[in-house]
């Protein structure tokens, strides 16, 4: 069985339940058909400002802050079980909790968190949202994978700001 790692590397906002989260990030793989082979790692990581910018320039030559990076290493061809981590995905909470406060995405604080955990799994399952149409096909899975996920866990509640 595939294994999971999260990590809470900010320091400002309060750390979530991990468990439930490996468990989260768990049950959306298996709603996306994403097959990670037994062993390997699904790393997610949730990252200050700062390391999420110097992230975004260091690999790929982006001088702004982004809400998710996502790294897919199953999908390359020099990818072997040996390498154990298939998937690693950096995650802002600096940009759900501003995007949220500027009342910019529909969701609030926690399930704008589970969204980014989301793109960066359809990310790794090959999914992209460069033109117009990619982009809706991809909100649309994102969504129908965060209906899901309501139906187990209680999405607003998930990550807390207090």
């Amino acid at each position: 069985m595939m294994k999971v790692i999260c990590l809470w590397r900010h320091t400002k906002l309060p750390r979530p339940n991990i468990k439930i989260i490996k468990d989260l990030i768990k049950d959306a793989v298996s709603y996306i058909d994403l097959v990670i082979p037994d062993d390997c790692i699904v790393a997610v990581s949730f990252l200050g400002s700062r390391k999420m910018r110097t992230l975004n320039k260091q690999f790929l030559n982006h001088d702004y802050l982004t809400d998710v990076i996502c790294f897919d290493y199953l999908n390359q061809d020099d990818f072997s079980i040996e390498d154990e981590t298939a998937i690693e995905i950096m995650i802002s909470p600096d940009i759900a909790l501003q995007r949220f406060n500027e009342k910019s995405v529909p969701y609030d604080y926690s399930t704008e968190l589970v969204l980014y955990i989301i793109h960066g799994l359809l990310h790794s399952a090959g999914y992209r949202d460069k033109s117009d149409d990619e982009k809706v096909k991809m909100r649309q899975l994102e969504m129908k994978i965060i209906l899901a996920l309501s139906k187990k866990y209680i999405l607003n509640e998930l990550f807390s700001l207090n």
